[in-house]
C-alpha cells in the first residue's frame, strides 16, 4: 500500500508540472483584420482630413483667393460670401472678357508678375492661348476631399477634364440646343429628330447663324456631321435654305415673332431672355442626341499662383456638392454632377437617361475648327 500511494502521489506532482507548463486555455481569438483603406489607425482622422485641416490652416494664413472670371456679380457674390463664411477667405475678383484677361495675363506674367491664383471663363481660348504657354497646373493634385476626386459622382463616370493632361476641368454640365422652336407654329414633338428639318414644310422656315466663325452654330454642324447624321445630313440642310446672319439676338426675336418657325445654333442666352419674356419659344433635344457644353463653367488653376493654399481650398469647394449647387442654381443651369439638384431647371433643359450626348472638350473643338474651314465652302451659297 505504501508503494501504491508513492507511485500515485509522484504521478499526480507530474501532471501538475506539465499543466503548470502548459498556455493557458481559452476562448478562440480572430486574427487581426487590416484597416479598410483609407481609414485611420488608433482613432486619428483619415490621412485625406489631415491634409485638409493642414491646408486650410495655411489657406487663412494666406488669406484670399484671386480669381480670373467671366462670371457675372450674382455668381461673385455668392462665391464670396461662401468662402468667407465658411473658410473666412476673402474673394479677389479680375473680371471681364475672355480675351481681356488672357492678354492681362499673359502680360504681367512676361512682366515676372504672378497675381493670379485661378481662372474660371469659357475653355476655347483658355485651351488655345494659356495652356500653350505654361499658364495652366494640373488639376489632380489640388483634389483632398475624396468626394470631388470621385469619378462616380460626375456624368459619364469620369472626371469632365477639357483636355487629356487635366488642365482644364469643365463642371457645368449643361444641355447644348440644337435647335429652339415657336410653339405656335411648330407643334411640340413635331421636330423630334434632326430628320424632321428636312421635311418640304421648313424649307425657308428656318433662321440660323453663320457656322462659318467660332460659335454655337460651328457646334451644331460639328455635332451632327461628325457624330451624329453625317456629312450629307448637311448638304441637306443647306437645300432647306435657311436665313443665315451674324446676330443672334435678332434671329431668336423673328423665331420668338414667328418670322421664322424654328431657330438652329445660338446661344442659350438670348433664347433664356426671350423664355423669361414669355415668348412662345421650346429649346428641342431630338433623339439622336445633343452635347454637352461646358461653355464658362470651366476652372483651372496657374501655375506659379500666390495663394496655393487658399487655391485649394476654393477648388475643393467649387466643386463639392454644396459648390455646385450654389453655382448651379445661381447660374441657372446643370451641373456636370449627377448628386447635384436640378430641380430648379425647366423642361429641355435636363439631361435625358438614355439619350447620347458627346461631351465638348478639346478634341471636340478641335473637330469643330476644321469644321469651320469645311463650312465655307459648304455654306457659301446662303453666305451673300
Amino acid at each position: 500500500m505504501k508503494k501504491l500511494w508513492i507511485i500515485m502521489t509522484a504521478t499526480l506532482l507530474l501532471a501538475l508540472v506539465i499543466n503548470s507548463c502548459a498556455p493557458p486555455v481559452g476562448p478562440a481569438v480572430a486574427p487581426p483584420q487590416s484597416p479598410a483603406r483609407g481609414a485611420a489607425l488608433g482613432g486619428e482622422k483619415p490621412a485625406w482630413e489631415q491634409q485638409w485641416n493642414k491646408t486650410l490652416a495655411a489657406a487663412k494664413t494666406e488669406g484670399k483667393v484671386v480669381l480670373y472670371t467671366t462670371a457675372g456679380a450674382d455668381i461673385r457674390t455668392a462665391f464670396t460670401n461662401s468662402l468667407k463664411e465658411k473658410y473666412g477667405l476673402e474673394m479677389e475678383f479680375v473680371t471681364g472678357k475672355g480675351v481681356e484677361m488672357i492678354t492681362k495675363i499673359l502680360s504681367e506674367r512676361r512682366a515676372g508678375l504672378y497675381t493670379g491664383d485661378a481662372y474660371m471663363a469659357g475653355s476655347t481660348s483658355t485651351m488655345s492661348m494659356l495652356v500653350p504657354e505654361g499658364v495652366m497646373d494640373v488639376m489632380g493634385p489640388e483634389f483632398i476631399v475624396p468626394e470631388v476626386g470621385d469619378a462616380t459622382k460626375w456624368y459619364g463616370n469620369k472626371l469632365p477634364y477639357i483636355d487629356k493632361e487635366g488642365r482644364l476641368l469643365g463642371f457645368r454640365g449643361s444641355i447644348f440646343w440644337p435647335f429652339t422652336i415657336n410653339t405656335t407654329l411648330v407643334k411640340p414633338g413635331e421636330l423630334a429628330s434632326y430628320n424632321d428639318l428636312l421635311k418640304p414644310a421648313f424649307k425657308g422656315k428656318i433662321a440660323m447663324a453663320d457656322p462659318t466663325i467660332e460659335g454655337a452654330s460651328n457646334s451644331f454642324v460639328a455635332l451632327v456631321s461628325e457624330y451624329l447624321m453625317g456629312p450629307d445630313y448637311i448638304k441637306a440642310l443647306i437645300r432647306q435654305e435657311p436665313f443665315m446672319s451674324r446676330d443672334e439676338r435678332l434671329l431668336t426675336e423673328w423665331v420668338a415673332r414667328g418670322k421664322y418657325s424654328v431657330l438652329i445654333g445660338t446661344k442659350p442666352d438670348p433664347i433664356a431672355e426671350f423664355l423669361r419674356a414669355g415668348a412662345p419659344l421650346l429649346p428641342v433635344i431630338p433623339k439622336e442626341g445633343s452635347m454637352i457644353e461646358p461653355g464658362a463653367g470651366t476652372i483651372s488653376v496657374m501655375t506659379k499662383r500666390p495663394h496655393p493654399n487658399a487655391t485649394r481650398v476654393f477648388i475643393n469647394w467649387l466643386l463639392s456638392k454644396e459648390g455646385q449647387t450654389l453655382y448651379a442654381e445661381g447660374a441657372g443651369i446643370e451641373s456636370a454632377r449627377e448628386d447635384v439638384s436640378k430641380a430648379h431647371l425647366g423642361a429641355g433643359l435636363v439631361r435625358e437617361p438614355g439619350k447620347k450626348y458627346i461631351f465638348g472638350d478639346d478634341e471636340f473643338r478641335k473637330i469643330a475648327d476644321k469644321v469651320v474651314q469645311q463650312s465655307k465652302e459648304d455654306f457659301k451659297p446662303l453666305l451673300k
